[in-house]
């Protein structure tokens, strides 16, 4: 009887500033604990606020910054469905439009996604007028 071949092990690419692969689980579970007091209507103005700063990156050709602000969109549209599924779910659905449309896969942005996590999780976060900032 022949032995079966050997299956060589995937190559897996670790991003070397990443602590972790940060999922969506993972990211809302840190928000549920880092922003309780976090609405609906502020996600939603945070996510606004970080398309526009996409568009400002796209449009000047910053490549990087586009990538770091898709990252941020992300992170917020998970915010969004860890506080209302229906919001969420259009948030996630108008990032994954938006990706489609600037020819990103999603894996190319698990890099950014998990470098802004890993400088998220450093920060100090405080609540002060309604909204939560990093001090």
């Amino acid at each position: 009887m022949a032995r079966p071949k050997k299956v060589a092990a995937p190559v897996v690419v670790k991003e070397p500033t990443a602590t972790k692969v940060w999922t969506a689980d993972l990211i809302m579970a840190w928000q549920k604990k880092t922003f309780p007091k976090a609405t609906v209507l502020g996600q939603i103005k945070k996510f606004r606020e970080e398309f526009k700063e996409f568009i400002v990156a796209k449009d000047a050709g910053k490549k990087r910054a586009a990538m770091d602000e898709l990252a941020d969109m992300y992170i917020v549209a998970c915010s969004l469905l860890r506080l209302s599924t229906s919001s969420g779910l259009k948030a996630m659905n108008d990032f994954t439009w938006l990706i489609c449309e600037y020819g990103v896969k999603f894996e190319s942005l698990q890099a950014p996604i998990n470098r802004k996590m890993d400088a998220n999780v450093a920060r100090k976060w405080v609540y002060k007028n309604g909204n939560y900032h990093h001090v």
